[in-house]
């Protein structure tokens, strides 16, 4: 159930070099990002993907890294590790080597969440480059890895974050900053649950099922109470999508500088009719 990954070892019966076919079956309807690599003599580098979660499985000292190709114009770019169980080390390099827990330019090696901001006033900083990334378990674990960009200062530049259903994943907002986040709808039968857990400061929800960057100013459903917030959408509601598939947007406000931990997922719902 959930995540699944797959191992064939040249030893296996029918192994054989060249092409591979893979097939991906849903047992319900899905979303999902699917990687292969190959394992040798030189370190695999995966490529990572704006917006796109990567899910990681580490046992304790293994290491796997992960490339992050940015554009000429980028002014920030976060990356963030969200430990499912278990603690990892996040280390990053720009110069093309590979990361470790001596050699990086940025690192973030605390208990659990890991999260790592770049900006240009920082030293190893870069635009229209490659950030080379290292994950570590200092203990065996599971975790989702994401990276987004922004380029200038116009919020429509900002990357979307895809969320995994019930998958928890990691932000931090300042003041007035809004983070944007994408849920599929794989049910239109369904209610739909969104929930924000502050650890610091006052996160705030906007969403819409039409507006892909909801505000103060365009949405369609909200929660702005003091701390966290929960946002529940009916799927009887007359707001919500028609289609067959459609997506949530959902945007985490910063109403002061805040970090937090968002996840959506759906749940099933009966209408009560009193007779």
């Amino acid at each position: 159930w959930g995540a699944d990954t797959l191992v064939i070892q040249p030893i296996a019966p029918g192994f054989r070099a060249g092409t591979f076919f893979v097939g991906v079956t849903a047992f319900s309807n899905t979303t999902y990002t699917l990687t292969a690599s190959l394992v040798g003599e030189k370190q695999v580098v995966s490529v990572l993907v704006a917006g796109r979660p990567q899910f990681v499985s580490l046992s304790e000292g293994e290491w796997q890294y992960f490339r992050f190709a940015v554009g000429p114009n980028a002014t920030r770019v976060k990356l963030n590790a969200s430990p499912i169980f278990g603690d990892p080390d996040l280390y990053v390099t720009t110069d093309g080597s590979l990361p470790s827990a001596e050699n990086s330019a940025f690192a973030s090696d605390s208990l659990g969440v890991e999260l790592v901001e770049a900006t240009p006033s920082l030293a190893g900083f870069c635009a229209d480059c490659v950030y080379t990334i290292g994950l570590t378990g200092w203990t065996p674990t599971n975790m989702t890895l994401s990276a987004t960009v922004e380029y200038g200062n116009s919020a429509d530049s900002t990357t979307v974050h895809v969320l995994a259903d019930g998958m928890p994943t990691e932000g931090l907002v300042q003041m007035g900053e809004i983070e944007y986040y994408r849920f599929f709808i794989d049910r239109t039968d369904m209610a739909v649950n969104v929930t924000v857990t502050a650890y610091s400061g006052d996160p705030d929800i906007y969403a819409s099922f039409t507006q892909e960057r909801p505000t103060v100013a365009d949405h369609t459903f909200s929660s702005t109470a003091f701390g966290g917030d929960s946002l529940s959408i009916s799927h009887f509601d007359e707001r919500f999508c028609a289609a067959a598939s459609c997506s949530l947007h959902i945007g985490v406000l910063g109403a002061s500088e805040s970090r937090f931990s968002v996840v959506a997922s759906q749940r099933e719902e009966t209408r009560l009719v009193l007779l």
